[in-house]
Formats: C-alpha cells, sequence, structure tokens
C-alpha cells in the first residue's frame, strides 16, 4: 500500500471520525433554525417573559454553532 492510499485512508476514517464525534453541523444548523423560527412565531401569539428567554436562548446557540460553522470551513480552506 503505497503512500497516497494510505493517506486517502486516513482521510476517509478522519471524515467519519469528525461526523461520528462533532455531528452534522449544517444538520444541527438547520434544525436550530426551525425551531427558532417557531419559538419566536409562539411568542408573537403568546407573548411572556418565559417564550422571549427562550427565543434569546436559542440564538444564542444559533450564533454559537454559526461560529463553529465559520470556524470550521475558515480552518478547511486553509487545508484544501
Amino acid at each position: 500500500m503505497g503512500v497516497k492510499a494510505r493517506l486517502n485512508e486516513a482521510k476517509k476514517l478522519l471524515k467519519r471520525f469528525n461526523k461520528e464525534v462533532y455531528g452534522d453541523l449544517s444538520g444541527q444548523l438547520k434544525d436550530m433554525e426551525v425551531q427558532l423560527h417557531s419559538a419566536q412565531i409562539s411568542a408573537l401569539d403568546d407573548p411572556g417573559e418565559q417564550a422571549f428567554k427562550e427565543v434569546a436562548t436559542l440564538e444564542a446557540k444559533l450564533i454559537e454553532l454559526k461560529k463553529v460553522e465559520e470556524s470550521m470551513y475558515k480552518h478547511k480552506s486553509r487545508i484544501d
């Protein structure tokens, strides 16, 4: 087995490891956006302190996920 083949095999293993450990980031982002949208609609339909706290919490989580995504793409652009 040559060096190129071993590197390709290592790349496949690392991609699988990344998916298993860190999860599907784009899927998490989409799910979080759907949850946020639903919470925003609920907060408008039935305004209350708890509803707006939930919206704020989900917005913070979405921002954090987007930062992770940005960092991942920045790192990926330096590797490729």
